[in-house]
């Protein structure tokens, strides 16, 4: 999920939470690779639920300070993070390797679905004002 998969939108504060996302996606892919224990997979997957908490609050915060009404892209945010809540209590007690896949799978497809969808909507809006002032257009 790195490299140029992932969709940037010119606002270094986003783009750099976007590939810190995906690092840690692919942090938790290679553990499940290696056929790490449950517990640094449970370790992992709450580095990316925190790195994702972090990075909406910034993404909200950009959206807000262009103007853009963020409150239905909270509420996405809000799901994807009650989403990953439960995901971490279901495995919280431990489950197989293909259990820990299909996490793994789900996980890939929340941020690639957001990000496509979601994210990549208001990309035209963000992009940065003309230095000398005016607006474009």
């Amino acid at each position: 999920m790195a490299g140029p998969d992932v969709p940037l939108c010119g606002i270094r504060e986003v783009d750099a939470g976007h590939l810190d996302l995906h690092r840690r996606i692919d942090t938790f892919s290679r553990l499940w690779k290696l056929g790490a224990a449950d517990d640094a997979l449970q370790t992992s997957l709450q580095e990316v639920r925190e790195a994702a908490r972090g990075h909406f609050e910034i993404e909200i915060a950009v959206l807000s300070g262009y103007g853009i009404p963020a409150r239905h892209h909270r509420q996405i945010h809000d799901g994807i993070l009650a989403r990953l809540d439960t995901l971490l209590e279901e495995m919280a007690a431990g489950s197989s390797h293909q259990r820990w896949f299909a996490v793994l799978d789900e996980v890939e497809q929340i941020f690639l679905d957001h990000e496509v969808m979601e994210d990549r909507a208001f990309y035209a809006l963000l992009t940065p004002p003309p230095q000398d002032g005016r607006l474009a257009g």
